[in-house]
């Protein structure tokens, strides 16, 4: 339950709220979970402990951290290799306007050489 104004609001109410928010803002993929693992997950990345994730999301530490903090992916070694992968050219800048290996190598989709 939450309070609201001189009042209470059940989590029912709540959430049908924050669905219409949600839907009103274009967020109609976020559901009410997804918005509470990302806090969760962002708390933890700043550093909070279980506890207090646990206890800002109303539950216990044991089910924060199962369903609300999702563990790290991705390490300093990991993000140095990433940092160094360059992006591809844009769809457009290749002859057929695919973005295919064919069409970097100048290949007609069809299998004729080009130029």
């Amino acid at each position: 339950m939450f309070t609201v104004g001189c009042g209470w609001l059940d989590q029912n109410n709540s959430n049908k709220r924050l669905r219409a928010a949600l839907d009103g803002a274009g967020f109609e993929w976020i559901t009410a979970r997804g918005l509470a693992k990302a806090l969760g997950t962002l708390m933890r990345r700043a550093g909070r402990s279980s506890e207090d994730i646990a206890e800002q999301l109303g539950n216990t530490r044991a089910v924060a951290e199962k369903h609300y903090i999702a563990p790290p992916t991705l390490t300093e070694a990991g993000a140095e290799v990433l940092e160094t992968i360059k992006p591809r050219r844009a769809a457009e800048e290749f002859p057929d306007g695919k973005w295919t290996a064919e069409s970097k190598k100048g290949i007609d989709p069809t299998g004729q050489k080009g130029a």
